[in-house]
């Protein structure tokens, strides 16, 4: 039996950051009548991950896994960027 990605290598940091911007893209709360689609929320970036790691051999590229993912630069090091959003109206 191969080994397989998942079992040597998941980036799990990169992955929870994806899952919080993913998650954002919608409302806190919803209309009642979404209330369904609104307890049916899964973190989709981290099942495509863990699924995909799973089909995949250890050996396999690590930087095309993020790009297949939709996760494109490093998500932990955009997030401890300072946000200037907003500061163009100080000046």
């Amino acid at each position: 039996m191969t080994t397989r990605l998942i079992e040597t290598w998941l980036p799990i940091a990169a992955l929870g950051e994806e899952s919080v911007r993913e998650r954002r893209s919608m409302t806190a709360l919803p209309p009642t009548y979404y209330l369904h689609v609104w307890w049916a929320r899964r973190p989709l970036v981290a099942s495509r991950a863990a699924i995909l790691a799973a089909l995949l051999p250890a050996d396999a590229d690590r930087e095309r896994f993020m790009h297949v993912l939709g996760i494109h630069g490093d998500p932990v090091k955009t997030k401890a960027l300072p946000d200037f959003r907003g500061t163009h109206e100080l000046f």
